[in-house]
């Protein structure tokens, strides 16, 4: 086996490893889209960017800097502290919050401390629920 053939293989095992261990999604709709919608949602709207100027530094980057991916905002939002809650008639709970940015081409979420509590799920839509992520449940804490 030569070289090239070599790497290939661990590229290729490299794919198919990642693959395997992405987060796991159950295939299950979001409890809310069979509700009306609720107008009383939570919204929470990152800073504004200056999209030209990041561009320009980026232009002006040194050639062994990585490229920029985006713009990382740390905040702290949880349900005990941000969202809006939902309660049922059965009891059960929804939890919602609606996050903006203005301009973004894209958003990505990231949690440092996921507990989901057994039953309960996480999904990740956009305002058109054209695209939706989830359910994320319990086995992907």
């Amino acid at each position: 086996m030569n070289i090239k053939t070599e790497l290939h293989i661990s590229l290729f095992s490299i794919t198919v490893l990642s693959c395997l261990f992405g987060q796991l999604s159950q295939d299950i709709s979001p409890k809310s889209f069979t509700y009306p919608p609720d107008k009383t949602v939570t919204n929470i709207t990152m800073p504004d960017l200056d999209v030209d100027a990041l561009h320009a530094e980026d232009e002006n980057r040194p050639s062994w800097k990585p490229f920029r991916y985006g713009h990382k905002f740390t905040v702290d939002l949880s349900p005990s502290n941000s969202g809006s809650w939902w309660e049922l008639s059965n009891g059960s709970r929804i939890w919602r919050l609606k996050i903006e940015s203005t301009g973004a081409y894209a958003l990505s979420l990231e949690f440092d401390r996921f507990d989901l509590p057994l039953h309960s799920t996480l999904h990740v839509y956009s305002p058109d629920k054209s695209e939706i992520y989830g359910a994320y449940t319990s086995k992907n804490n």
